[in-house]
């Protein structure tokens, strides 16, 4: 039998159903505050068939046992006063009250039932959608890399372990499923046979190994982008299924070195990695009309390093006659213009 699988869509796609049996609840204890108090406050105009005397005890039992409809009768309104207490207040408190009851019940199960029906929609909706396996410090740089590229936050899936980190991409607008992304239950609940690409950024290599050979039996052609702590891991991950392999203990360890003999360089691969700043990396598919040598489609402020064709790399910093073919994908630095400072006097 399937277990159930904890989706979370996104902000404004589901609604709250203990947040509006809170909000009953608070009207409802508001009801009985009312009734008791105004009891107590006309308390010599109700008898006590117990011992004549009204109290703040008597006035609660009575606000409760009068709103629920219950009624045994013990304590009744013996002055005109509280007559008419009771004529104006407290029935319209015990209509009120059962239109909570039964409102609470139908709005609980009609909620239910629309947050089914989302989720149902959203299965059979998302496709060429990007999936998250690990939303830590990685995961969520990744996803900001992904929107500062064009990738709309509707179009990310995340699965990861942590409440709190669904929370977080909820509320940015992604769909979250709770558990370990290493489970083809999770997987497949993240529609991962429709996926079109997969990052795996778990805290430990043999989690990422695991969700890479899980995410590969279910897609044969999915893009895998995964992250390895440790550098002697990563032809493991290339080796169960991943396309690409980024490691992030070598490559910091590689940095923290350069920086120390080579700032500028260090600063002009800052540059690269952070998208806006100065340089930026880029890729861009050559259109039909752009076939010829590189030089004369080359844009303006665009330096070609590396040219793939049927992604494997035909070429690495090509001349200006190399020739382009429909297709081709180019990977180009791109910087702004540098203006010159403004002379003060």
């Amino acid at each position: 039998m399937r277990r159930h699988i904890d989706i979370h869509l996104p902000t404004g796609m589901r609604t709250n159903p203990l947040a509006q049996l809170g909000l009953r609840l608070a009207i409802g204890v508001a009801l009985t505050i009312l009734v008791t108090l105004g009891t107590w406050l006309e308390r010599d105009g109700y008898g006590d068939s117990a011992d004549g005397v009204v109290g703040l005890l008597d006035s609660l039992y009575y606000a409760t046992v009068s709103i629920t409809t219950t009624g045994y009768g013990d304590v009744v309104p013996v002055s005109d006063a509280a007559r008419w207490f009771t004529t104006l207040v407290v029935t319209p408190a015990r209509v009120v009250f059962l239109v909570l009851l039964v409102g609470t019940s139908v709005e609980l199960i009609a909620s239910a039932s629309q947050n089914i029906l989302r989720e149902s929609r959203w299965r059979k909706r998302v496709r060429d959608h990007i999936v998250i396996c690990g939303f830590g410090v990685k995961g969520r740089s990744a996803l900001d890399s992904l929107v500062e590229h064009g990738e709309r936050y509707d179009q990310v899936v995340v699965i990861d372990p942590d409440p709190e980190a669904l929370a977080h991409a909820e509320r940015l607008g992604c769909a979250g499923v709770h558990g370990d992304a290493s489970s083809d239950e999770n997987l497949l609940a993240a529609r991962i046979e429709r996926a079109r690409v997969v990052i795996v950024t778990p805290n430990r290599d043999d989690a990422a190994v695991l969700t890479v050979l899980s995410v590969r039996n279910l897609n044969d052609h999915v893009h895998i982008v995964a992250s390895a702590r440790e550098l002697e891991n990563a032809p493991l991950l290339r080796r169960s299924g991943a396309n690409v392999v980024l490691t992030s203990s070598g490559s910091t360890g590689r940095m923290l070195g350069l920086a120390s003999v080579s700032p500028n360089y260090v600063h002009v691969v800052e540059e690269l990695l952070e998208h806006g700043t100065g340089l930026d990396l880029v890729e861009r598919i050559v259109a039909p009309d752009e076939t010829g040598p590189l030089a004369d489609v080359r844009r303006e402020g665009e330096l070609v390093i590396s040219v793939f064709r049927a992604g494997a790399c035909v070429a690495r910093t090509p001349g200006g006659t190399f020739v382009l073919a429909a297709g081709d994908a180019l990977v180009s630095v791109v910087a702004p213009p540098i203006t010159e400072p403004v002379a003060t006097a």
